[in-house]
């Protein structure tokens, strides 16, 4: 293991560490905030890199010991260049990042159970992680989690199929990105219907899959020139993966009261956000969908950081208080 001191905004020490899983893969992960704290893991998205909560963890780390890390498969930011073959015959999959995710809590936490934080395909592995390790998981807040197994048979989840399905097979990184951005980010209607549906016709590739079965998921064999371009195949790759995983809803049912499902206040009515009011739900027993300011990716921002982290803390505190009227005097646990 090594470690280094690093600094993020003034005023706050960001540790950064490494150890090395049995597989011989490195965990690269950054510490913010006393370890006299709960733990708050966050595990990115399909960009791969622990990066964006940098803002988030700091905002949270008066009460929380904050830890971000880069996921399997991504190279580091500061990568400047490598010639790297795209993985072709293994697909990440939520349990391996899931795995990864336990490992972090045992080694930081091991006798405290922590809450984990994840967004998008992020949350795919933190609902997974809280199913498979519910023990070392104190509360797993899932933010527009993919969990698109769920949802039910529409019209929206057979175009969200298709495009995960073909994100990856675009030649053109940032029109592959600009498609998928004008269909999961903004409220769905037949406008974007027609656009991505126009999208996919143009496409017209005799390799895309034609189904979402991973026996069926081949990757396309590409080299990138550099981290950046390395790391959009693998996010591309990590979201076709995401098509993967079949929720165990029975194991689901039995750590709901482990999960607090979240989604934006601006992003309700978009694609991305869907998968959440449908695992709600399936889990049952009127499980709630919170909402909190923003968008997907709002918490990453300067702009909103500090009010996404102040409603999250008053969220948690609500719960873990038996859900006492907002303004009550309590005791905190945090």
């Amino acid at each position: 293991m090594s470690d280094s001191d690093t600094r993020g905004e003034p005023g706050n020490a960001v540790r950064t560490s490494t150890f090395t899983r049995p597989d011989g893969h490195n965990i690269t992960y950054h510490t913010v905030g006393s370890a006299q704290h709960p733990l708050m893991l966050f595990v990115v998205g399909s960009s791969g890199l622990g990066i964006l909560y940098h803002r988030l963890a700091l905002a949270l780390s008066t009460r929380f010991q904050c830890v971000y890390y880069d996921k399997r498969g991504f190279l580091p930011a500061d990568t400047a260049e490598a010639v790297v073959a795209s993985q072709t015959d293994r697909l990440i999959l939520a349990k391996d990042n899931a795995d990864d995710a336990a490992a972090l809590v045992e080694r930081i936490s091991p006798k405290r159970p922590a809450y984990v934080f994840g967004t998008s395909t992020g949350g795919t592995a933190v609902l997974d992680l809280t199913v498979r390790f519910p023990d070392i998981v104190h509360t797993a807040v899932l933010h527009e989690p993919i969990t698109f197994s769920v949802v039910p048979l529409s019209e929206m989840k057979d175009e969200v199929l298709a495009l995960y399905r073909n994100l990856f097979f675009f030649d053109d990184q940032v029109q592959g990105y600009r498609v998928f951005a004008d269909y999961m980010f903004r409220p769905h209607s037949q406008a974007t219907s027609s656009a991505l549906r126009k999208s996919l016709r143009r496409l017209q590739r005799r390799d895309a899959p034609g189904s979402n079965s991973l026996e069926t998921l081949t990757m396309p064999s590409r080299t990138s020139t550099s981290a950046q371009a390395f790391n959009a195949r693998q996010g591309e790759q990590e979201a076709a993966a995401m098509l993967a995983y079949k929720l165990d809803v029975e194991a689901a049912r039995s750590v709901r009261g482990k999960l607090l499902l979240v989604r934006g206040s601006e992003s309700r009515d978009w694609p991305v956000s869907q998968a959440v009011e449908a695992l709600a739900r399936v889990l049952g027993e009127n499980q709630k969908v919170w909402e909190l300011i923003g968008d997907h990716l709002s918490f990453a921002g300067q702009r909103r950081v500090a009010t996404f982290a102040e409603q999250l803390v008053g969220l948690l505190l609500f719960r873990e208080d038996d859900g006492l009227v907002a303004g009550k005097e309590r005791k905190s646990r945090l």
